[in-house]
């Protein structure tokens, strides 16, 4: 077995820099790399491993291959054996349509939430802890301390933030500065990163896949008429959800909650626990949550 790797196509600093240009040709380097394989090494078939590679990308039509296409040229005769990521289904039909390749798709890794992380942290608690305090002079001061946090973690740049003393805004301007940033903490927060990168073979663990799963069933699908499930258990409970954080009339908003089964509710209450499936209220395990989906 000859493992290698396939050469760059472009210039040094820039190695994709000719890969989508119509006009340029693969340097002697990289043909001679497939004219090696296939005539000196005299290799069986290829496996192009990973997403995505540039021979498919050399210059020559769109399909219909003839051998004056550098795709054509440069695979010869060798099988094209490709594994390609199940979540790019489109560079894979280029992959199969100009490469001849026959791909195998392997899984994404395992999506989990971002969190809050310093800064950040410390904002989501000074934000909860504007609760109880929120109509005295105490409230004034955590409205103070939330903007300039929020500065610090550069959230400035996302959400308007005021430039005056919280002393000199009403309760509902101070409301709106306080629901602004959890908003936005509760998007950074709910944010996907990958769990490292998926292994040839290796299945995801159940704790790695109910969390894929919660995530994906977080999505609203509008084109389907289809609400993500914490917009669906509060209608299906008759009455908001903790983990709602739908902001609309009909679900909690991502800075109040009321129960919508009361038929006058005494007023909205502070609802710090709409958060995401990472929080630690006990709310936030995602098997906890997809037992309750189901």
């Amino acid at each position: 077995m000859f493992v290698g790797v396939q050469p760059t196509f472009g210039y040094e600093g820039d190695p994709m820099r000719l890969l989508y240009s119509r006009s340029a040709s693969p340097h002697h380097g990289f043909a001679a790399y497939y004219t090696y394989l296939e005539k000196v090494w005299g290799a069986d078939a290829v496996l192009h491993f990973g997403t995505h590679g540039s021979l498919e990308f050399m210059p020559g039509k769109q399909m219909g291959m003839s051998e004056a296409c550098y795709p054509d040229s440069l695979i010869g005769a060798l099988p094209n054996l490709y594994y390609y990521a199940a979540n790019n289904p489109s560079e894979a039909t280029i992959a199969k349509r100009r490469g001849y390749a026959e791909t195998i798709s392997y899984l994404t890794p395992p999506a989990e939430n971002a969190g809050l992380y310093k800064g950040l942290k410390e904002l989501g608690e000074l934000v909860g802890s504007y609760q109880q305090l929120r109509e005295g002079s105490r409230g004034v001061q955590i409205v103070n301390a939330v903007v300039e946090t929020a500065r610090q973690c550069n959230l400035d740049k996302d959400v308007t933030l005021p430039d005056v003393d919280a002393s000199e805004l009403d309760l509902d301007a101070r409301d709106g500065v306080i629901g602004a940033v959890y908003r936005q903490l509760m998007e950074i927060e709910s944010r996907l990163l990958p769990c490292g990168l998926h292994t040839i073979g290796k299945p995801p663990t159940a704790e790695e896949a109910i969390a894929t799963l919660v995530n994906i069933a977080a999505l609203e699908r509008e084109e389907e008429a289809s609400a993500r499930c914490r917009g669906c258990w509060p209608r299906a409970w008759g009455a908001r959800s903790p983990m709602c954080t739908r902001a609309t009339t009909k679900g909690c908003s991502p800075m109040w909650s009321s129960t919508a089964a009361s038929p006058k509710p005494a007023g909205p209450r502070w609802a710090p626990w709409c958060r995401s499936v990472t929080g630690s209220d006990g709310q936030g395990d995602p098997a906890a949550q997809l037992r309750l989906a189901v």
